[in-house]
């Protein structure tokens, strides 16, 4: 199933992590420090047994475009591929 986690931040990252580790295509969309971050080092949960990180299956920046469109940043592009 392909998800959409919105604003992925504390909370949406860690269920976007649970939903790729659970088989599932989860797009991210965030903006600003959440969003570099998860270009640079995905997603990443730490916890008892230790620390596991993921690449979600997308990501999108949150810019209001004139229309209320979200856009594409071109650094999310390049990211992407």
């Amino acid at each position: 199933m392909r998800i959409a986690t919105m604003a992925t931040g504390g909370i949406g990252g860690f269920l976007a992590f649970k939903l790729v580790k659970g088989g599932h295509q989860v797009a991210t969309i965030a903006r600003g420090q959440h969003l570099d971050a998860i270009v640079e080092n995905g997603l990443a949960l730490d916890g008892p047994e230790g620390s596991e990180s993921i690449r979600p299956w997308g990501l999108r920046r949150m810019i209001p475009h004139g229309s209320g469109k979200l856009t594409r940043s071109s650094s999310v592009s390049k990211a992407m591929g």
